[in-house]
């Protein structure tokens, strides 16, 4: 049996500032390597910003120029525990 670790969680937060208690949303996604999980935090970030221009040329609400959001990318721990009764000395 294989183990992959995947080492680096990429964390999205946004939120809307008038709200943010009711507004806050959270997604997140792993990646092998810190360089790929700030590339792609980068780049959803770009895309978020994209979104929120767009939507302002279309809509002038006060709500969408109070959006935003953040991207962390956080190393997971490497001492995972495992329960592997039939392969552990007891």
């Amino acid at each position: 049996m294989n183990e992959i670790f995947i080492p680096y969680l990429l964390i999205l937060l946004g939120w809307n500032d008038l709200d943010p208690d009711k507004t806050m949303t959270v997604s997140h996604e792993l990646f092998i390597s810190e360089e790929m999980c700030r590339q792609a935090g980068t780049e959803w970030m770009e895309n978020i910003d994209a979104d929120r221009a767009a939507r302002l040329e279309k809509f002038n609400a006060e709500q969408i120029k109070t959006e935003a959001s953040k991207f962390f990318c956080i190393p997971q721990r490497d001492d995972i525990q495992k329960h592997r009764p039939l392969l552990d000395d007891n």
